[in-house]
C-alpha cells in the first residue's frame, strides 16, 4: 500500500507532489516472510518508510476509505483539504463518503478498526490545507483520470455487498465525462472571455468549460498485496 502524494508529469514520468512516502506491504496472509522483510529493509535504508503489517486487507481498505473521499471530493469539488474542513456542508460529504466506504469494506468481511471512520476524518485535518487528490490535479490538466479504480471501485464493490454507495455514485457520475481526458487544459483564474463588462448591455456570462483529469494504473504482477494488486 502506497502512501505517497505524485501526479503524471509526462508520459512514463511520475512526479512526488507531496512530503510523505510510506509503502506497506505484505504476503497475501499477511504472514511474515524473508523476502518481505528483505525488502522493507531496502526500503527503509533508502530513506522512505516500510512498516510491518499484521493484516494488509485491513491497511489497503483503511487507506482506501480515506482516499475514496479525499479523490473524490476534491476532485468533483474542484477543492483542497482546507475548503472541506473550512466549509461545514463539505465536511459533512466527506464523513459520509468515508463512512460509506468504511460499510462496504466490513460488508465485504474486511476487519477495519471500529473506529476507523473517525481516526479517517482526524487524519484528513490533519493533511495539508492545500493538499489535492492527484485526481484533482489531472483533472485540472486534462489528463485521463484514474475514477474507475476508486469512486467507480466503490460503487462496483457495494453493489457485490448489497449495500447503498450513493454518494461513492454521484462523485463518480460526474467525473465520467473526463475520464479519458481532454486536450482542452481547465485555467481556473484569468479566462481571457470572462472580462468586466464596459456597459450595461454587454453580457459578463459566457461559457466557461471545466474540462478534465487523471491516469493511474493497479496491476497484479505477483503475490504481494499492495494497494496495486499484486507484487513478486
Amino acid at each position: 500500500m502506497a502512501q505517497i502524494s505524485t501526479t503524471i508529469a509526462s508520459p512514463g514520468v511520475i512526479r512526488k507532489t507531496g512530503e510523505f512516502n510510506v509503502f506497506t506491504f505484505g504476503e497475501r496472509d499477511s504472514r511474515p516472510s524473508e523476502r518481505i522483510a528483505a525488502l522493507q529493509q531496502a526500503i527503509n535504508d533508502a530513506g522512505s518508510s516500510a512498516p510491518v503489517t499484521d493484516d494488509i486487507e485491513r491497511d489497503i481498505w483503511s487507506k482506501f476509505v480515506l482516499f475514496s473521499a479525499v479523490s473524490g471530493i476534491t476532485a468533483a469539488g474542484r477543492c483542497t483539504i482546507g475548503d472541506i474542513v473550512s466549509t461545514p456542508e463539505l465536511g459533512v460529504l466527506f464523513r459520509q463518503v468515508v463512512s460509506e466506504t468504511a460499510a462496504i469494506g466490513r460488508a465485504l468481511g474486511v476487519s477495519l478498526r471500529k473506529d476507523i471512520e473517525t481516526r479517517t476524518c482526524a487524519a484528513a485535518s490533519a493533511l495539508p490545507k492545500n493538499m489535492r487528490a492527484s485526481t484533482a490535479i489531472d483533472l485540472e490538466n486534462g489528463r485521463p483520470l484514474e475514477i474507475e479504480w476508486i469512486s467507480g471501485a466503490a460503487a462496483r464493490l457495494a453493489k457485490k455487498a448489497g449495500v447503498n454507495a450513493t454518494i461513492n455514485e454521484a462523485l463518480y457520475t460526474l467525473l465520467l465525462p473526463h475520464k479519458r481526458g481532454n486536450h482542452r487544459r481547465l485555467i481556473p483564474h484569468k479566462r481571457p472571455w470572462c472580462r468586466r463588462p464596459r456597459t450595461a448591455a454587454e453580457s459578463p456570462i459566457l461559457p466557461c468549460f471545466c474540462d478534465a483529469v487523471h491516469g493511474s494504473f493497479h496491476r497484479r504482477v505477483g503475490p504481494i498485496s499492495t494497494n496495486f494488486g499484486l507484487l513478486t
